[in-house]
């Protein structure tokens, strides 16, 4: 893969799969700074956080950043599926449905594809696919492998029918 250097192993290997699965339905850009994942017409963008950083954030930086998360949940509307990578974006997103939304099941507790189901207006439906953050912490000592990370996005098709 061209960029695999630049992602770094456990960014080349997100993209690897992501690519995988993308088929006719889901579009991906890879720019400096930026992912782009795309389905339907709706995209969501995040810069990606080196490993050492993301371990570093503070509460206050979080939050710095929860405005520009909820923000980008409400332009989902027809969004049906969540794959949040990593506790901390797992934690965030649910404090979003804890404000603006309800849940449908009991929320449940952090692992590799524990699923949700919400309600996050204007979207209605949706269910959140929880996996463990592709760092390369995780991926180097086999927290988070090819297959696991693939059988994320292989329920997450599922779950939309595809």
């Amino acid at each position: 893969m061209h960029n695999s250097k630049k992602l770094g192993t456990a960014g080349a290997m997100l993209a690897f799969i992501l690519l995988a699965h993308a088929a006719d339905s889901i579009k991906l850009n890879v720019k400096p700074g930026l992912w782009e994942f795309s389905s339907a017409g709706q995209a969501n963008g995040m810069p990606p956080i080196p490993d050492e950083a993301l371990a570093r954030l503070t509460p206050e930086q979080r939050a710095r950043c929860l405005p520009y998360l909820r923000e980008e949940l409400v332009a989902l509307d027809r969004a049906r599926v969540i794959v949040t990578l990593g506790k901390i974006a797992d934690d965030t997103v649910h404090g979003v449905v804890k404000e603006r939304g309800r849940y449908v099941t009991s929320r449940a507790p952090f692992a590799h594809l524990a699923e949700t189901r919400i309600e996050l207006p204007p979207a209605g439906p949706m269910t959140i696919v929880a996996s463990y953050h592709p760092s390369r912490q995780n991926t180097n000592t086999g927290v988070l492998t090819e297959p696991m990370l693939d059988a994320v996005f292989e329920r997450a098709h599922a779950l939309l029918g595809d």
